[in-house]
């Protein structure tokens, strides 16, 4: 297997309060994917920008399935400019997932690397890819 690995990121704030990472929609590859391709997104870290209120907290949660493919939502952080404006996160997704800001007007930003496992028969295609997104970002 070929792995592709992209930075992520999404923002929350008080007029986009949702955000939805889909594994093979809406990236660039998604016309190349297939069943034996696996997408998934690791976050790292997480901040308020600069502009959040000082004293405000942040509260972000995340919904998506578990194992047994029942929905599950957690808080995965609660950020505030004044004490905790930012923290680390060590989270792998491999399902959907819906991020919401449910208390606080952010804005907060979240990070970290979508993944794609090609199967055998797209490894000389993920490694044009590769090389073309080097060229692009290097050229």
């Amino acid at each position: 297997m070929t792995d592709l690995i992209t930075f992520w990121g999404c923002e929350l704030n008080s007029s986009n309060k949702e955000n939805t990472w889909a594994p093979g929609r809406g990236g660039q590859l998604e016309s190349t994917l297939d069943d034996s391709d696996e997408m998934m997104l690791t976050l790292s870290q997480a901040c308020v920008g600069a502009s959040a209120k000082e004293n405000e907290w942040n509260v972000v949660d995340v919904q998506t399935r578990g194992r047994t493919g029942n929905a599950v939502q957690h808080t995965i952080m609660q950020l505030k400019r004044s004490s905790i404006p930012h923290c680390q996160l060590s989270i792998l997704l491999t399902t959907e997932a819906t991020f919401k800001l449910v208390q606080g007007n952010g804005p907060v930003h979240i990070t970290g690397e979508e993944r794609i496992s090609f199967g055998a028969r797209k490894t000389a295609c993920c490694q044009l890819i590769s090389a073309l997104l080097h060229f692009v970002c290097v050229g």
